[in-house]
């Protein structure tokens, strides 16, 4: 996992520097994960980690069953890696804080 880990750190820092396209390798790389992470943490058994209650919580906040099939836990994994790919892309940051300094004042 290792090998996998430093994969997605070296994308990561790529996304972060703004490069699009690598952005949509980096999407494609890490949703199989986020899939299994998502459905561990919709698990009647998930352990309670910090990860895993925030995933509970957007499923909440979706409205989101946490009986929910395989293709709703697919479109979920689905929009957790967009919001995680979001928030390392520089362009959605800037728009994001223009956006909380726009509703704070």
């Amino acid at each position: 996992m290792a090998l996998a880990t430093n994969h997605f750190a070296q994308l990561a820092d790529e996304v972060r520097a703004g490069n699009t396209q690598v952005k949509g390798q980096f999407q494609r790389d890490i949703e199989p994960y986020l899939r299994r992470i998502v459905a561990r943490a919709l698990s009647p058994r998930a352990p309670a980690t910090s990860t895993h209650r925030r995933l509970q919580a957007l499923t909440r906040q979706l409205h989101m069953d946490q009986g929910a099939g395989p293709d709703e836990r697919r479109q979920f994994a689905q929009v957790v890696c967009q919001r995680v790919v979001s928030r390392l892309a520089p362009t959605d940051t800037a728009l994001r804080e223009a956006s909380l300094t726009t509703t704070v004042s």
